[in-house]
């Protein structure tokens, strides 16, 4: 945890003193740790939204997590971060996993219900095979 005492007074005060140590073991991009800077924010008026948080960059994986300036000089640490917060493909691979299935299931079915209208229309003009295909891909994609 990034305060952990048990003296409760002195948690308060570390939090709002803003006094985080992020660990040298464990580097993070400074995305990422301006990221967790900004969830710890004690005052809740400038503490990250969730809007900002899922428009934030890091979250977005347009920034490496591994993305590492050695440079800057870091005096704020969160042991054990690595460990409290699981990488983003870890996070999200379950559900995007569940969209890609469904949506190959609803490609598939869309195109055996074309393939079918064609076959069996084919007497039908164009224009009304795509207006039934359209119909039968409206429906799916309402369920």
């Amino acid at each position: 945890m990034p305060f952990d005492d048990s003296n409760i007074r002195k948690l308060v005060r570390c939090q709002l003193e803003k006094k985080i140590h992020f660990s040298r073991y464990k580097p993070l991009s400074i995305e990422c740790k301006q990221l967790i800077l900004s969830l710890l924010e004690p005052d809740i008026k400038i503490r990250a939204t969730i809007i900002q948080i899922k428009n934030n960059d890091w979250i977005k994986g347009r920034i490496s997590s591994t993305t590492i300036n050695n440079d800057s000089p870091t005096n704020i640490s969160l042991s054990g971060i690595g460990r409290s917060i699981p990488t983003i493909p870890k996070l999200f691979s379950p559900i995007i996993n569940n969209i890609q299935e469904s949506t190959i299931k609803m490609m598939k079915t869309t195109i055996n219900d074309n393939y079918q209208l064609s076959t069996l229309n084919r007497k039908n003009s164009f224009e009304q095979i795509i207006n039934k295909s359209l119909t039968a891909t409206n429906s799916l994609a309402k369920d």
